[in-house]
Parts: structure tokens; sequence; C-alpha cells
């Protein structure tokens, strides 16, 4: 075998091996490219998801918000009948407490008018 037929082996053998890295780097990149694909799909689906439960909950806030503004009045009554109801409460604790103390008034007036009345000397 001459020189050059060695050297011409090597080169065919490092083509075929270069060839079969290549190979193994394409079929890699083809693996890259395939999971790529699979995941910017997942992401866009996850994306699509994301905005309608956004959507839902946007829905949700809203119909929320305006039951809270219907039940304004509702708890503003609530609050004026309450305020209604403790002044009442304290208006008659003064009327029971004037009541007795006029009560006293008359019932020492009564008392002094009989002493009088009876002729019974004035107490001291």
């Amino acid at each position: 075998m001459a020189p050059n037929d060695d050297l011409v082996h090597a080169l065919i053998e490092s083509t075929r091996n270069l060839s079969a890295k290549l190979a193994i780097i394409e079929t890699t990149l083809e693996h890259f490219i395939e999971e790529f694909k699979r995941e910017r799909e997942a992401a866009g689906k996850y994306r699509h998801d994301l905005r309608d439960v956004i959507a839902t909950l946007s829905g949700a806030v809203k119909t929320l918000s305006e039951r809270v503004d219907e039940m304004r009045p509702d708890v503003a009554d609530y609050r004026r009948k309450r305020d209604e109801a403790q002044g009442a409460a304290k208006l008659g604790k003064f009327m029971w407490s004037a009541l007795v103390v006029i009560a006293g008034f008359v019932g020492a007036l009564a008392s002094r008018f009989l002493d009088v009345m009876m002729g019974r000397p004035p107490g001291p």
C-alpha cells in the first residue's frame, strides 16, 4: 500500500466519523426544535387559559362591586336605624330618670303638704 492510501483511508474514516457526528447533531437539533415547538404551544395555551381566568375574575369582581353598590343603601339604612335606636334608648333612660326625680319631688311635696295639713311640726 502506498502512503497516500493510508491518508485516503484516514480521510475517509474521518469523513465517516464526522458524518456520524453530524447525524447525531442533526437528530439532537430536530429533537430540540420539536421540544421547543411543544413548549411554545403549551406556553400559548397557558397564556390563553390565563387570559380566560383573568377575564372570569374581572367579571366576578365587577359583579361583586355591583352587589356591594346595591348593598350600600341597605347598610346606610341599617346604620341610621341603629343610631335612632341608640338615641331612643338614651332618651328613654333620661325620661325614666326625670320621672323618678319628679316623682321624688312630688312625693316630698306631698309629704310636706300632709305634714302641714295635719299640724305636725316641720322636720329638721
